[in-house]
């Protein structure tokens, strides 16, 4: 009896233990996704930061850029324009060469020794043409750093593709982790409502054998007051042989009494094999309940685990791939010419 009570007593504490562990366990994934998305949102605010900082540098290149093709447009109108002069004072010269010999022989001496030679490095031309060389360097230059974008940007469009499409097979299989979570929850919950009833069906079997018990004390009782009556009516039938004879109806009851006798004990022994056989089959049943409730537990951490793992992985992939395609498209270069 003692057994039965605090066995019965462990189960309702495990029980309830197990309900304040679920409930601990939805507290903790309540917390643990909001850090997640505290976490996933400072990860997205530095990941727009790093995109407006390349958006600001590309710009500021854009801009060189532009200045220095501007520059080179100048430039080179400008060389037109002095090369146009220098035709026409070709010309000019051309036509002046043949006046030359009616000057005077001291005139053109004294012209010849005042003329200063020219110096290269004055000359707007040559200044113009070094201007111009200089720009054609950085255009080249700025065309290689474009070109060199170009490729980062393909490459980063084909890492979008790819993680999109892990993104697409994680978020299947998220999926199916889902399905299997709450099958487990629901399989966990029956399994409980079954302990629950095997806990009061137990509950109810340890209360027999108290009334196993007074039966057998009222049986036992029954039987001593039998047994004292049999021994009374053994001594008065002896007593009636010895001085008048048998007599028939009393060696009927007395037969009657053995027979009243030995079939309460077989009906005690009986309900006693029945009880001992049910309450070992409850507590088989009890036991194979509590394993397989730890097992599906355990499977359901598990599959929870799995769940948030691939929740963060998914949902980070999309905020990289979501900012990818917000920042990469401003990108643009003007052709050279």
């Amino acid at each position: 009896m003692d057994f039965a009570t605090e066995s019965l007593r462990q189960l309702a504490a495990i029980l309830e233990s197990d309900s304040d562990c679920s409930e601990d366990e939805d507290d903790e994934a309540t917390d643990e996704a909001l850090l997640q998305e505290r976490a996933e949102a400072q990860k997205l605010v530095e990941f727009e930061q790093a995109s407006q900082k390349l958006l600001v540098e590309l710009s500021a290149l854009e801009a060189e850029y532009e200045i220095e093709k501007s520059c080179r447009e100048q430039a080179e109108a400008y060389a037109a324009q002095v090369n146009q002069e220098n035709k026409k004072l070709k010309r000019i010269s051309v036509a002046l060469f043949p006046m030359l010999s009616q000057l005077p022989e001291d005139l053109l001496d004294g012209a010849s020794e005042d003329k200063p030679e020219p110096d290269p490095t004055e000359d707007p031309a040559y200044q113009h043409l070094q201007q111009i060389k200089e720009l054609q360097e950085t255009v080249s230059q700025l065309l290689g750093e474009k070109e060199e974008l170009a490729v980062q940007v393909k490459e980063l469009q084909h890492s979008i593709g790819q993680l999109q499409e892990q993104l697409e097979e994680e978020q299947l299989e998220k999926r199916s982790l889902q399905s299997t979570v709450e099958w487990n929850q629901k399989a966990l919950k029956r399994f409980k409502q079954a302990s629950q009833l095997v806990t009061q069906g137990y509950g109810e079997v340890a209360q027999q054998p108290e009334l196993e018990q007074d039966l057998r004390q009222h049986t036992e009782v029954f039987a001593h007051q039998m047994l004292v009556e049999q021994k009374e009516a053994k001594r008065q039938s002896m007593i009636l042989k010895q001085s008048v004879g048998p007599d028939a109806q009393l060696l009927q009851a007395l037969s009657e009494v053995a027979e009243l006798t030995k079939a309460l004990e077989e009906a005690k022994q009986e309900h006693q094999t029945k009880v001992e056989a049910q309450l070992a089959t409850l507590r088989a049943s009890l036991a194979a309940v509590e394993e397989e409730k730890q097992q599906l537990g355990q499977r359901l951490v598990q599959a929870e685990e799995r769940n948030s793992a691939l929740e963060e992985r998914g949902e980070w992939r999309v905020c990289l791939a979501t900012a990818a395609e917000f920042a990469l498209p401003h990108v643009s270069f003007t052709s050279v010419p």
